[in-house]
Order: structure tokens, then C-alpha cells, then sequence
């Protein structure tokens, strides 16, 4: 069964803010590649929902939906999968520049 992937307008943010940076740091061509990944990985998920792990900080609170997936050494996305709908909603993409713990927490609050 083939997934949706959606992302919020936060993700859409993270992602255009993490580019900048690439961007800025390392020039267009790693830019260019980290954009890429990004959406090869989002495309993954369209057939493989699970393969990100579940965030052990957010099962205590029971919303275990809510799974994480590496990009990069410093680079990661949070999602969630509404199994009801068949969708994926990728509610945030975080670089190592980030305190992910903070960032994620806040994020996902606003989401519910």
C-alpha cells in the first residue's frame, strides 16, 4: 500500500532554512545534494512508512505515531504516520546546529 507523504508548513521552513545554510556553509553543489536527500528519503516513505525509528522521548507520552529517520549524521526528520488515512505528515526536519530534544518537543505540541 502506497503512502501519502505531506509536509507541514513547519518541515517546509526547516527544510528552506537548512538549504539556506548548506548553502551559505558549503555552496550551491552540497546545497543542491542535501536537498536531494532530503527527498529521497521523503519518497521512501511512500512505501516503507516504518523505516524510521519511534522516538523513545515521545512513547512515554503515548504517541508512539510519531517516528524519527535519519538523513545525515546531523541531519534528521520527525513524522508521523495516520495509518486511518494511509498518510505521512513529516512535522519537522532538524539540523545538528539544533537542540533536538527542544526543538522536537515544542513542535509537536503545536502540531496536536
Amino acid at each position: 500500500m502506497r503512502y501519502k507523504v505531506k509536509l507541514t508548513d513547519a518541515a517546509k521552513a526547516d527544510i528552506a532554512e537548512l538549504v539556506a545554510y548548506v548553502r551559505q556553509s558549503f555552496g550551491e553543489q552540497a546545497a543542491h545534494t542535501a536537498f536531494k536527500q532530503l527527498q529521497a528519503k521523503f519518497k521512501l516513505l511512500h512505501t516503507n512508512p516504518y523505516l524510521g525509528a519511534p522516538l523513545p522521548q515521545l512513547q512515554t507520552l503515548i504517541v508512539a505515531q510519531y517516528r524519527s529517520y535519519v538523513i545525515a549524521p546531523h541531519t534528521r526528520f520527525i513524522y508521523e504516520i495516520e495509518e486511518n488515512e494511509k498518510t505521512i505528515f513529516i512535522h519537522l526536519v532538524c539540523g545538528g546546529r539544533q537542540d533536538f530534544e527542544s526543538v522536537c518537543f515544542s513542535r509537536l505540541a503545536r502540531a496536536k
